[in-house]
Parts: structure tokens; sequence; C-alpha cells
């Protein structure tokens, strides 16, 4: 009896440990984060199942693919960012989130614009502080990135990083993030408790998003559609507004449950709805949990000895159903999360412990199974091992598992040797940077590098996929060397793409090319010039000494045409001996011709090819953005325009002209409307003041006509004046400008201010013999003095017909002109031709004066037209002084006059006549009229 009692007893005893066993298995379980995979499966069902809408408190605006494509640029201008939070609170928004990285400073106009953009928002705009792992010789270390400290009075900081679960996706946000000096507050953290007064308890560190909600659901509007005003001010009204980046190509996407794969502004869209909505979600208490697995274990104890296997897995089924149907009832109900997976687990575990007494013939059947698997295991080995591709597996850590033959080929490794190896000294991209444990694993296919030997780059083919094996996640790694197929990839590109012959880009790069320094010169506002150049006597080589050597020619132009040439720049052979060379971001037209001089210059040299002594000129053809064309086409066609110019001139250098292309709409219409110009008053003269250097006082003016043409605007005198010589107009036009400027003349003599007055002679209108005749009639007509009128000439204009000009000149000093010789220094005369004339001055052109502080070259010349005027008995002028350093170092230079913007800029009459008033040189007003602001320069003197 006694023995009977205690077998009974033991027996009983057994009943109960094995169920308990099971729940200290699971506790072991879960503690390891073996059952992660399983709950997060759960969890994820749950999601789908519970699938919600998202409140109206929040409004994305999303940085989307129409957004990139209408505004064609990336990053883009900070002005826009600046522009769209100004519409977003002039719409009524409630505050401003913008997921955008500010931490570096752009374009100081930019900056500047959205500085004050936040400032007017009032303290209601967060932005974002985010940390990043950065790999360093000493190894991983963090890189903390916050917005410019000039924000910083205006705008709030939080944090947006969000850190990956153990199988790469994220499903909680953090409520606060360490940073140095303290931790900051997270972004929904800041909003729900700034905005709506929810927060979550003091000590969670970070709670789960709660992915039931649908991210669909929440309102979203375009950033190009907000930036150009193309939204209802209700959308955004009393919203909170999120400002981020949803376009897949920005890479802003993080994989999370459920969804796959979420913007990161979405995801802080859907924390912040969970806080506020009281949908935080927290797992239930670790207690609570354990009290659950020993209540269902010991009630599994009490009944599975009654049942059969069939009933016991009935019944373990329905228990596991029931746990998931609870967890979501308690998760739509409370913001909890029952963990199911263990108690599931426990659920198996105590079904196949009432097994372990039933086994009979099912040992068998696993035998004969298992030797199938050997069988099969042996076959998968050998279809690894002959495949062409390498194949890796790799533990969740990065350590190889297991490496084929052809894995060992292409990363030259002894296969056992890669066994145990990091996949990321060998693969650095199979990893994504991720928190603080460690990078996730990127799958898919995709194109990146590989070191062979662990040293040596070369492009690699990689596709990853997650391989899930009893309960724990491996990836298998495709691997595929591209070496070859990069190579032929780039070789057939840059044949596509280049000129076979020279090696330079060819038409259809150009155009590309083209295009995008036009895009990108309007986008900035700055100029850019294109080149078009075509060989002089290039055909005669070519038909004297055979097209090889007109190839071998073509080479070595091409390789000099490359050395004056920055790098950003780009030369183009069109085809035969023409070229095309693009300059974005050319200073000017100057600059543009400099470059155009330098390339002539590079080509002046002999070129000698297969013994011979080969020279040849070259025509260019220079076009400008925006200034001759808008457009790249165009721009092409007013270059080939230039060039020919340049050709019909005997080579050199060409600018385009609009005056010289017959197919310009702008030409005809001021060639069929100067006469009506003349007549209808619609010409005027400014007045641009000289100075005396020695007294400073004021000793003259220079008169420059002006054309306002009703419709088109201001209308350049260098274009209607060459119209002008074209048509005949140029006598009346002549006629009128003498009429106009001595009648001004003797107006300032009736003042009291007797001013000298220079006028300019076109080069046609100099070799006119009846020119002398007009002036002497015009002078007699307004009484004024021959002395006080100077006739300026240019030396190019000497130059066409020297003894015409020589007769002409030599009439109007008869007359007792003075005679002047503009430009000095730019033409081609001969000193002694121009010692001939019985000239009174030369005047130096400004661009030596401008450059003299810049350029010795420009400063000698300036000093030596000085020295030798004056040797020549002749006074010196010079124009174009802009700074205050000009003035003083033409007086060292004892220069005679001066004139340019610094001293005053051309002035309508009566504006001249209140800049002398200002000066002294004329008495005041008798009314108490306003004082003009006048450039000082006469005080300085």
């Amino acid at each position: 009896m006694a023995s009977s009692h205690r077998h009974s007893v033991s027996a009983r005893w057994a009943a109960w440990v094995w169920p308990l066993g099971a729940v200290a298995a699971v506790a072991v379980l879960q503690l390891a984060g073996l059952l992660g995979p399983l709950e997060r499966a759960l969890g994820d069902a749950r999601f789908q199942i519970l699938q919600r809408p998202a409140s109206d408190r929040l409004v994305v605006v999303a940085i989307d693919p129409p957004s990139l494509q209408a505004l064609d640029v990336w990053p883009w201008p900070r002005r826009y960012h600046a522009q769209v939070v100004d519409r977003l609170f002039e719409a009524g928004a409630r505050a401003v989130a913008v997921d955008i990285d500010f931490s570096s400073p752009s374009n100081p106009d930019d900056d500047a614009l959205l500085e004050g953009a936040f400032a007017r928002a009032e303290g209601r705009v967060l932005l974002p502080l985010f940390r990043q792992p950065v790999e360093s010789p000493q190894g991983i270390r963090w890189a903390y990135n916050a917005p410019l400290e000039r924000f910083a009075p205006y705008v709030g900081g939080a944090s947006v990083n969000a850190w990956p679960d153990a199988d790469g996706l994220v499903r909680q946000l953090p409520l606060r993030d360490h940073w140095p000096g303290g931790a900051v507050p997270s972004l929904s953290a800041v909003l729900a408790e700034r905005l709506y007064g929810r927060s979550l308890e003091a000590g969670d560190d970070r709670y789960r998003v709660d992915f039931s909600i649908d991210p669909d659901t929440i309102p979203q509007l375009s950033f190009v559609d907000v930036l150009e005003g193309r939204f209802a001010p209700a959308d955004v009204a009393g919203r909170t507004v999120l400002i981020g980046a949803t376009a897949a190509e920005l890479r802003d996407d993080l994989p999370v449950p459920v969804h796959r794969t979420l913007a990161g502004v979405r995801l802080h869209a859907l924390g912040v709805n969970a806080i506020v909505d009281g949908r935080a979600l927290q797992p239930v208490p670790a207690p609570i949990l354990l009290a659950l697995g020993l209540a269902i274990a010991l009630l599994y104890a009490r009944y599975a000895g009654r049942w059969s296997w069939q009933q016991a897995l009935a019944a373990t089924a329905a228990g596991a159903l029931g746990l998931f149907l609870a967890a979501c009832a308690l998760q739509a109900a409370a913001p909890y999360l029952l963990e199911a997976a263990p108690h599931m687990v426990l659920l198996a575990l105590l079904f196949a412990g009432a097994l372990v007494g039933r086994i009979d013939r099912q040992s068998l059947d696993l035998l004969v199974q298992s030797l199938r698997l050997r069988h099969l295991n042996v076959f998968m080995h050998n279809v690894v091992e002959n495949s062409f591709d390498g194949i890796l597996t790799v533990e969740p850590d990065g350590r190889i598992r297991t490496a084929n033959t052809a894995a060992a080929r292409i990363l030259a490794i002894d296969g056992e040797a890669l066994v145990g190896r990091d996949a990321k000294g060998l693969i650095p991209e199979l990893f994504a940077p991720a928190g603080a444990g460690g990078g996730r694993m990127l799958l898919g296919q995709r194109e990146t590098f590989g070191l062979r030997g662990g040293r040596d780059r070369f492009p690699l083919e990689v596709g990853l996929t997650a391989l899930d094996a009893s309960g724990q996640t491996y990836y298998v790694a495709i691997l595929r060397d591209i070496t070859e197929r990069q190579r032929q990839r780039a070789l057939l590109e840059h044949q596509a793409l280049h000129d076979s012959l020279t090696g330079l880009p060819n038409r259809n790069l150009l155009a590309d090319r083209l295009g995008h320094a036009v895009a990108q010169a309007r986008r900035e506002a700055a100029p850019m010039a294109l080149l078009l150049l075509d060989l002089d006597r290039f055909k005669a080589v070519n038909d004297t000494l055979g097209h090889q050597i007109g190839d071998r020619l073509l080479c070595h132009v091409a390789e000099r045409l490359v050395g004056p040439l920055r790098e950003v720049d780009t030369i183009a052979r069109l085809g035969g001996d023409e070229f095309a060379l693009i300059l974005p971001a050319i200073e000017s037209e100057e600059s543009a011709g400099a470059v155009a001089a330098r390339l002539l210059e590079t080509l002046g040299a002999p070129f000698s090819v297969d013994g011979l002594s080969l020279e040849i000129g070259a025509s260019i053809g220079i076009a400008l953005f925006p200034e001759h064309a808008e457009e790249g086409p165009r721009l092409l066609q007013c270059a080939d325009v230039a060039m020919y110019q340049a050709k019909q001139a005997g080579g050199g250098v060409a600018v385009y002209d609009e005056d010289r292309d017959h197919n310009s709409v702008r030409h005809l219409t001021i060639t069929g409307e100067l006469r009506k110009a003349i007549e209808t008053r619609q010409l005027s003269f400014h007045y641009q003041p000289k100075i005396d250097l020695a007294s400073g006082r004021v000793v003259g003016a220079e008169a420059l006509i002006r054309w306002q043409h009703p419709e088109l605007g201001f209308v350049p005198p260098d274009e209607f004046i060459v119209l002008a010589e074209q048509t005949g107009l140029i006598e009346a036009l002549t006629a009128w400008s003498f009429d106009q400027t001595l009648a001004q003349a003797a107006r300032w003599r009736a003042l009291g201010l007797e001013l000298g007055i220079a006028v300019n002679l076109s080069a046609r209108t100099l070799h006119d013999e009846g020119l002398p005749d007009m002036v002497a009639a015009a002078l007699s007509r307004h009484r004024v003095a021959p002395g006080l009128l100077t006739v300026e000439i240019t030396e190019t204009a000497i130059m066409l017909d020297p003894e015409r000009a020589a007769r002409v000149v030599g009439r109007l000093h008869d007359l007792g002109l003075r005679l002047s010789v503009d430009d000095f220094g730019t033409g081609h005369s001969s000193l002694a031709y121009l010692k001939r004339l019985p000239l009174d001055e030369l005047k130096i052109d400004r661009t030596f004066v401008m450059q003299m502080t810049e350029n010795d070259d420009d400063a000698v010349i300036v000093r030596s037209t000085v020295d030798l005027s004056h040797s020549l008995g002749l006074k010196v002028v010079a124009e174009g002084v802009e700074l205050e350093e000009h003035l003083q170092i033409l007086r060292g230079l004892a220069c005679d006059t001066a004139q340019g913007y610094f001293i005053s800029r051309p002035l309508t009459p009566e504006a001249f006549e209140d800049w002398c008033r200002a000066q002294g040189a004329l008495p005041s007003r008798p009314t108490s009229a306003p004082a003009l602001a006048l450039d000082g320069v006469l005080a300085t003197a």
C-alpha cells in the first residue's frame, strides 16, 4: 500500500513538473530573443486586422516625384523652403515641422531668406536633429547634425532618429535621444506635448508605433503645389504640418511592418497620431505575462491527461487562436501589446510533452525523413558548389557561414578562409548604417562593389535574400563579377557620346550639356557663353595632303584646344573642322573674348604632322546667354551667325550681332522705326560730367545719345547707330545730334555755365566730307564758340580710310573744334600717323582704367599713354573711373581729365544742372528744391 501511494504521488508530481519546465523553457527563449520573429509576425497580423484611419490633426507636405521633376534640381535652393513655410503660416497652419537637413550653409542669399521665414514663424517651426554612425580608422563614431546656428533663435529642435529592431524593421520611436550634453526630445514627443498636451510617462524612453493607423489616410500635399500656391488654405488651417521627403530616389524610406517601407516624415506623422490619440503602444508588463503563462500551463496539465492527441491538438490550436484574438481585442480597446508568441510556444511545448508518451511508429517515419533530408542536402550542396555565380550564406551579424567555389574565386580568397569572415569587409555596401546595434542587411538586387582579396575594388552585382531557419534569420547572397559588363557599357556610352577621331564629346553630348548649362544659368541668373570655332585653311590641307594628314591634324588641334579651358568647360567636335565650346559661369563678353583669344593664340603655332609644318587659323563666333538667346538651339544658331561674321572679316573673333542677323525681328523693327524716332523726339541726350583732376572742377561733359522705344524699351546706341549707317540715316542722325548738343551748350552758357561738350562721331560720318559745313552751320545757328565743341573719333574709324579721314579732321580743326581720339589703345593705328593729325587730346579706354588696380600691364599702359600724350602736347582724358583708388592713381600720373561712374553717371540735362549746382559750378535755384544724392567725388579733390 505504501509503495503504491508513493508511485501515485510521484506520477502526480511528474504531471505538474513538466508544464512548469515548459514555462521555464519559454522564459529562456523569450529572454534570448528567439521568439522575436514570431511575435513580430503576430504583431504585424494584428496591425493588418485592426486597420483604422488617421486623425485630421496633421498634414504632410511631401517632397515627392512631381516636385523633384518640376523644380529640376536637388538639393533645392533654400528660398523654396522659405516660400513654403511662409505660405503654410499664411494659410493658418498651427505649426510646421521640417524633416530636412539644414546643418550646413548653402547660398548666403537663400540662407538669409530661410532665416527670415523662420523668424516670421515666431517659434512655431521645428527642425531636425539627428545622429548617424561614421566609419573612421578608430572605428565607428557618432556624427551629430543640428541646424545652422543662425536658425537657432527662431526654431525648435527635435530628434528624428529611428532605429530598427533586430529584423531590420522600424517598430518603435524614441521619446528622447542621447546627445552630447544631455537628451533631446523626439519630433513626435515635442509635437504631441506642445501642441496637443499629450505625453507619455517620464520613465518611458520609447514607444511602439501603432501601424494599424493607415498612413494613406494622412492628408498630404505636394511640395510644388504649396510652393506655387495650388492648395486650399482650409487644407492646413489649424493643423500641424510635417514637411519631408517621400520620393523613393531621395532614400528617406524606412522599412516598417505591414506597409513594407514608409517615408520618414510619414512615420513621424504616425508617431504623433499614436501619442495624441492615446495609441502609443506599450507591452503588457512581464509579471502579468508570467502569471498568464503559469495559468495556461496549469490548466493544460489538469486536462491534458484526459485528451487524445487529436483533442490535445485541437485544444492547442483553439488556445493559440484565443490568445491571438484576445491580443487583438486588448490592442483595440487599450494601447497595450499582449505578446502572444510566448504563450503560443508554451502551448506547443505542452502539446509536445503530452505526445511524448504516445510515440510509436513515428520514430521510424522520422528516421526515413532524416535520410531523405540528408540526400537532399547532398544534392543541393552539389548544385550550389557547381554554380557559376558566387553564393554566400551570411549570419545576421554579418559573418559568412558558407561559401561556394565561385564565391571564393570572385573574392580571391580561399573557401575555407572565407568562412567566419565579416562580409562587410568584402562587400561594404551589403549593410546600411543603423543604430548602435550595427547595420541592417540591404535586401534585393543591385550593382555595388566588392573588395577582391579584401583590398582591390571591383564592380559586383549582389542579390540578397533573407532565409528563416528554425526561428533564426540568415541571408543568402548571390554574387556576380560585372567588371566586363561595366567595361562594355562604358565603352558603348563613350562611343555614343564622343567623336571617334578626336575623343572629344560629339554633337549629341554637346546638346545635352548645353541644355544643362542653360538650365543652370537660368536658375542661378548667371551668364554663360557658347563659342563656335571653324578652322581656316583646313580644306586646303585635306585637298592637298589627303584626309589621313587632315585627320591627324584634327587630333593635334583637339589636344591644343583642351589646354586653355577650365574643368567645367566643354569642348566638342561637331563634325569636319568645326568645334564648339561651352563656357558656363563666364563673367562677361570680355571674358568669353579672352578665352577665344587664348584659343587663337594656341592654334597660332605651326603643327608638326608626319614631318610637315602646317599653319592654320580659326574663326570663332561667340553667343551669350541670356543676352543673345535663352535656349540652347537658338544659342547655337547665334554662335554660328557670329562665326560666319568672323569668317567674312578674314578670321579672328566675332560676337553675335543681331544687326547682322538678317533673321532678327528686332533688327527689322529698329530699321523701320529709326527715322520716326528722330522725327518724334524719342531720342535724347544724357551728359556725363568731366572733371579737371588738378582742381576738381567740372570742365565739360560727354553727350551720350539714348533711345527709349515705346515697345522695345531701351535700344543701345551701338545697335541703332550701325543701322543708321547701313540705311543712310546717319547723316540725319548726326545733324540732329549736333543741333541738340549745341542748343544745350547755349542754354548752359545762358545760365553762366561755360562747359565744353564732347560728341562722338561714327566711322561713316568721319568720312563724310560734307560734315564740316554742317557743323559750321550748327555753330553759327546756336552762336556757340567752336572751342566748346569736342569731336571724339576712334582709332578704328580713322584707319578705315586714313586719307579721307585726315581731310575731314583737318577741316574740323580749321573751324576751331577740339579733336579727341576715343578708346585709345584698343585700335590698330600707327602712332606716327596719329602724330600727323591735328589732335587735342587722347581718351584712355575704360577697360585699362578699370583694371589698372588689379592688372600691372593695364597700369603700365595707362602710365605710358599719359606720358606719351604729354610728350606730344596732348591732353589726356581717362574714362571708366569707378573707384576712388582710380582717381588717386590718375592724379599721381598727372592725368588731366577724368569721367566715370564714381564721379557721376550720365544725367539728363536737368539732373546735370542740379549736379553742377551741388558742386558749386552753378548758383542754387531760387526755390528750396530738395538736394540730389551725389557721389561726392569732388569733395576729395
